[in-house]
């Protein structure tokens, strides 16, 4: 049987799913994000479909995955919020994914988990638990500087249906 289509709208059934299934590298990606500067917590979204979103990290199950992984969903252009329910427009929002090893999910290259931060990456200001987002021109990708130093390169889903057959 092969796995179920993901759309992004349904990214917000995402929101809810527990913490307790994170792996031990992820558990510090997955829930709000905070604003650096004023250190408020950022709309995720989570709730209902007309609460705002600017920035949120979930754990998707493995439907379409052969292992968990954590999606980031970003409001375009960074720093703006949008509702939930605009996320269908995908001109809106981008979503990217942490671990693209063994994935089903279409996207465009492959996620690097040991990268280095190219000199044109611009800081978002959005941070957790040491973690924080950075992003570049071209939206193929984002990068992640985590807590201990590492620098993750996430590679952008392709917009449509998700899993690939």
């Amino acid at each position: 049987m092969w796995p179920r289509p993901v759309h992004l709208a349904a990214a917000a059934a995402l929101a809810l799913l527990p913490l307790a299934a994170c792996s031990a590298g992820d558990e510090d990606l997955v829930g709000p994000w905070t604003d650096a500067r004023t250190g408020r917590e950022l709309p995720d979204g989570t709730g209902a479909p007309d609460r705002p979103l600017v920035v949120r990290t979930v754990l998707l199950p493995n439907d379409c995955e052969k292992n968990d992984t954590v999606v980031l969903t970003l409001v375009w252009p960074v720093g703006t919020t949008r509702s939930e329910r605009d996320l269908p427009d995908e001109a809106l929002a981008r979503t990217y994914l942490r671990d693209t090893r063994g994935s089903l999910l279409r996207t465009d290259g492959a996620s690097d988990l040991d990268d280095r931060l190219p000199a044109e990456a611009r800081p978002t200001g959005f941070e957790r638990r040491g973690n924080a987002i950075h992003v570049v021109d071209q939206d193929r990708r984002v990068y992640v500087t985590r807590a201990d130093g590492t620098v993750e390169s996430w590679a952008r889903q392709l917009p449509g249906v998700a899993c690939t057959d």
